[in-house]
């Protein structure tokens, strides 16, 4: 089985709230929900599902400039999931979004 996945970096001066709104336009994605982790730090995830991509929003630990991570995936059952080959399709996700947005994007 084959899949997608990307993983992007973005800059943003303002909250993850504002972000995922942003990207919600942008992309005509469904509304972001947002949801906390579990464990100390209580990290909030915006998460989002659209034809058959999930896609996470966070809060970035990268040493650049970027201080949020975008990961998109293809739905997968995860009895399937060892035998699926995902192709990375970062670099072209980084420049659709560069291209309907005003947000920044590194790869």
């Amino acid at each position: 089985m084959n899949a997608a996945k990307a993983e992007i970096f973005i800059k943003h001066d303002g909250k993850l709230e504002e972000l995922a709104v942003s990207l919600q336009q942008a992309l005509c994605l469904p509304e972001f929900w947002f949801k906390s982790d579990q464990e100390p730090p209580h990290e909030v995830t915006a998460m989002s599902e659209c034809l058959g991509f999930e896609l996470w929003l966070y809060a970035s630990n990268q040493e650049n400039e970027c201080n949020y991570t975008l990961k998109l995936e293809s739905s997968v059952r995860i009895q399937d999931h060892e035998s699926t080959k995902f192709h990375d399709m970062s670099i072209w996700l980084a420049q659709h979004i560069e291209i309907v947005s005003s947000v920044h994007v590194e790869v």
